[in-house]
C-alpha cells in the first residue's frame, strides 16, 4: 500500500496523479504521452503494487496521493483479472475519482492505434492474439510500446469515440460501464492530460483531436 504523500513545494497550482495497476505497459505509456505534452512536472504516474484484487483497491489507493483540492485523479486498469468493479465505479464517482477503463484490457487501446473493431473478446491473451497482427513482438509488460504507437494515437481516439458512441455511454449508469465489452474511455484521460497545457503554456498548441 503506497504511504501518503507529504505535501512538498509545488511548482504548480494543479496536477494530475494517476494510479496504474500495470507496472510497465501502462505507465511507460502515460509517461510517454506526458513528455510528448511537454508536463513532465505537471503529470505524475504512480504504480501500485500487484497485492490488489480489486479495482475498489486502486480508487482507494490514489486518494492518498491528493495534495490539494485542485489535483485531478486517475484510475488505470481494466476487467480482466479484477474484483469489485461494480463498488471501484460507484467509490470513484463519489470521491471524485475518474477512471481510465478498457475491457477487456488495456491491450483494447493499444489494438484501436491500428483498428477499429467493436467485437467483444473473452479474455486479454484474445486481445493480445488480435494486437500482434500489427505488433508481432508484443507481450505483457512490455516497456516500448508508447515509442511504437505514438504516431497513431489520433486513430485510437477516434476508434474509442466511435466505440463510446455506439454503446451509447453518455446515458450508461456510470456504475457498470464494467459490463460493456470491448469498451475503453482512455482517450478521455488523454484529452485531460492535455487541457493542462492550456494552464502552463502560454497559447497551446493540442497535439491531438478530440
Amino acid at each position: 500500500m503506497p504511504k501518503k504523500r507529504k505535501q512538498s513545494q509545488r511548482q504548480y497550482k494543479k496536477q494530475i496523479f494517476i494510479v496504474c495497476e500495470g507496472k510497465k505497459t501502462e505507465p511507460n505509456y502515460f509517461n510517454g504521452f506526458k513528455k510528448l505534452c511537454d508536463l513532465d512536472r505537471a503529470v505524475n504516474v504512480k504504480i501500485v503494487s500487484h497485492e490488489h484484487t480489486s479495482a475498489k483497491e486502486l480508487v482507494e489507493d490514489v486518494l492518498k496521493f491528493k495534495e490539494t483540492e485542485n489535483d485531478e485523479l486517475w484510475v488505470v486498469f481494466d476487467k480482466d483479472g479484477y474484483t469489485k468493479h461494480h463498488e471501484a465505479f460507484c467509490k470513484a464517482k463519489d470521491n471524485g475519482v475518474n477512471i481510465a477503463f478498457s475491457s477487456i484490457s488495456f491491450e483494447y487501446w493499444l489494438l484501436l492505434h491500428f483498428e477499429y473493431t467493436s467485437s467483444s473478446f473473452q479474455k486479454s491473451k484474445n486481445v493480445e492474439h488480435a494486437l500482434k497482427k500489427h505488433l508481432p513482438d508484443y507481450e505483457k509488460k512490455w516497456t516500448e510500446i508508447f515509442e511504437k504507437v505514438s504516431h497513431l494515437i489520433q486513430d485510437a481516439i477516434i476508434h474509442a469515440k466511435r466505440r463510446k458512441k455506439e454503446v451509447g455511454t453518455a446515458n450508461y449508469d456510470d456504475c457498470k460501464i464494467y459490463k460493456l465489452n470491448p469498451y475503453t474511455n482512455v482517450d478521455e484521460l488523454l484529452h485531460a492530460i492535455e487541457n493542462l497545457r492550456s494552464e502552463y503554456q502560454r497559447d497551446p498548441v493540442f497535439l491531438f483531436k478530440y
